[in-house]
């Protein structure tokens, strides 16, 4: 049996170009959110994220395994489970700004797994679905959910913190 993977492909956009522009701000956004809001991830030299897991999606001027290319804002990687989590929600909230960006899909990004099988991480309920594919429990999962709320993946439905601890017994 294969040991399951999380494949991220990212088509070549034109430098300078309005869907090369969205992917640039979206990968510069996504990558300083998760920095700010996780202190698992970093910024290192000629990366664009850093995962203390050991995943780094780096910026190359080559195509390599886990890299985007400069000019061409095009790459593909793997994530394996030792990486944890967190890579993958980067992938699916980074796939959620370009179509927010773009105000469409325009389908620049593609997941799969191990097999070549596309993957949607595009709603909680699909993300999770991948993220039990790939062995993580259910207390890991309870903890992305909570980090997909903090970064705005999936919305709040009300404010908990206009809520008293008696309050919130109510929800």
């Amino acid at each position: 049996m294969n040991t399951p993977t999380f494949h991220w492909q990212l088509k070549a956009t034109v430098e300078h170009s309005p869907l090369g522009d969205v992917v640039n701000t979206a990968l510069a956004q996504t990558s300083a959110q998760f920095c700010e809001a996780f202190s698992e991830v970093k910024e290192a030299p000629n990366s664009i994220v850093s995962f203390t897991t050991g995943y780094t999606l780096w910026w190359s001027t080559e195509h390599h395994l886990n890299e985007i290319h400069r000019k061409e804002k095009s790459g593909a990687g793997e994530i394996v489970s030792s990486h944890g989590p967190l890579p993958i929600l980067f992938f699916a909230r980074l796939k959620q700004r370009i179509r927010e960006l773009s105000g469409s899909d325009p389908l620049l990004m593609r997941c799969c797994d191990e097999d070549g099988n596309s993957v949607s991480v595009e709603s909680w309920k699909n993300l999770k679905a991948e993220l039990i594919r790939m062995g993580f429990d259910n207390q890991i999962l309870d903890d992305v959910y909570e980090h997909a709320k903090n970064i705005g993946f999936v919305q709040r439905l009300f404010d908990e913190s206009c809520c008293t601890e008696a309050e919130f017994g109510y929800f």
